[in-house]
Parts: C-alpha cells; structure tokens; sequence
C-alpha cells in the first residue's frame, strides 16, 4: 500500500475501468469464499454446481520464473502481451477456443496503462467480446479481486 502513491495507482476521484478519465484504483475491504472440490464429489453431495475452473494460463515475460505480466508492477508491457500469453494459454488449458468467449469480467484496475494493456490483450485474442469489470463498483479488494470477481460472475 505504502508503494502505490509513488507508483500514481491510487485514484483520487473514484474507480472508472477502461472510462478515459480514470486515475487509478480504490483499495476497499472485502472477503470471499468459494469452495473447490472435484467433480466427483460435488455429485456426490448432490451440490449445486455453478462453475467450473477448465483451464488456466500464465505468462513468463521478460523475468524468468515470474508468472503475470511481469514488467513492472504498475506498468504493463504496452502491447498487453503478458495479458493476452496469459488468456491463450488459458484457452488452450481448457480446450476452448476464443471464439466461444462471449463475456471477459477484465481485472480492471482503473489505471491508464493496465486498462490499456489489458484492453488491448482482451481485443486481440477475441475482438469484439462484451467486457466490463466488477471493481468500478466494489472497487479493488487486492488479492481477494480475482475471487470476487469470479463470483459475481
């Protein structure tokens, strides 16, 4: 938190993903809870099943060994290719080819260069899909993010 000032990450009028006059994000509170289990025993439960993780990607770029777009933490690649490796190999993890995407709930952080970045991987690899994000509603919950925003799915 200490570091996100210096980095101008922080907004100081409100969350607006991918919205031209956005200045950054909004660190807010939350918590989330999603059980995993195999396949195998949510049918033997009888449970409910609402999703199913198929797939998932990483990118290696440009430092070894580090998964996500690994250029900097508030300065993605400006091409977004850490973004789009990391949604290809996802695709191709679970058997999915792009042009059965019909929606991308986008991480979003409200930053001029992640949202550029991200919108730029998101239109490459499938141009045209609806996107929108979670976060210029309940802002930036930092870690948990990724599990609100598949949720709210």
């Amino acid at each position: 938190l200490i570091n996100f000032p210096f980095f101008r990450a922080l907004s100081s009028s409100g969350s607006r993903p991918f919205d031209r006059t956005r200045d950054g994000f909004i660190l807010s509170e939350g918590a989330a809870l999603l059980l995993l289990e195999t396949l195998e025993d949510a049918q033997k439960r009888n449970a409910h099943i609402y999703a199913e993780i198929a797939g998932y990607g990483l990118s290696e770029v440009e430092v070894p060994g580090v998964a996500g777009d690994a250029f900097h933490l508030t300065q993605p690649a400006e091409d977004g290719i850490g973004g789009l490796l990391s949604m290809q190999r996802c695709l191709i993890d679970a058997h999915v080819n792009a042009s059965e995407v019909t929606y991308v709930n986008a991480h979003a952080t409200s930053t001029q260069a992640g949202d550029r970045a991200e919108a730029r991987a998101i239109a490459k690899l499938i141009p045209g899909v609806a996107v929108s994000s979670i976060k210029g509603s309940i802002f930036d919950l930092s870690i948990i993010s990724v599990w609100n925003s598949a949720i709210y799915d």
